[in-house]
């Protein structure tokens, strides 16, 4: 059985974004399904592609990680059948994404989740830096001095960072 091709990307309108890496042993995987480690992440101008081949199963012990991982509904969001928590994801990983603004840098740590949702697979992400009531990534820089607020939207398979503020 070939390993499927899962693709997410992600457009920072923000012009903040300087890097996106991928957080070694962070994947978390349906059991019994194929993978291959690391997912990847390039980028071509401001937007980054999230490249990770894996089969897809739905489960609940995924989406139990990840909502564990992520903190809970206040701190996920979805663009496409969001809203709450996933019941079930496929798989997850944490990416590391770097800021700079003109009040200094900032750094999160970002889940991202695939699960499924109408006849489509959807992708979800989770962390401290996500707020779901009004969707955004809150991300502190200059050690905590500032906020980067940065407006979060997509659709099924992308999402857009921006263009954000930066609060103090």
């Amino acid at each position: 059985m070939s390993i499927s091709k899962n693709v997410l990307t992600i457009t920072d309108s923000s012009g903040t974004v300087t890097g996106m890496s991928y957080v070694a042993n962070s994947a978390v995987v349906s059991a019994g399904q194929d993978f291959k480690l690391p997912p990847t992440v390039t980028q071509s101008g401001r937007v980054f592609t999230l490249t990770f081949y894996a089969n897809r199963k739905k489960t609940t012990a995924v989406a139990d990680s990840f909502n564990a991982s992520s903190g809970g509904t206040a701190f996920e969001y979805a663009a496409s059948g969001g809203g709450g928590t996933p019941d079930q994801l496929n798989f997850y990983f944490t990416v590391q994404i770097n800021f700079e603004t003109a009040q200094g840098t900032g750094t999160t740590l970002l889940n991202v989740g695939q699960g499924h949702y109408a006849t489509t697979n959807n992708w979800w992400l989770g962390g401290s830096a996500v707020t779901s009531s009004v969707p955004s990534l809150d991300v502190p820089v200059a050690n905590g001095a500032y906020t980067l607020v940065l407006p979060l939207s997509g659709d099924h398979d992308s999402f857009k960072f921006g263009p954000g503020t930066v609060r103090q």
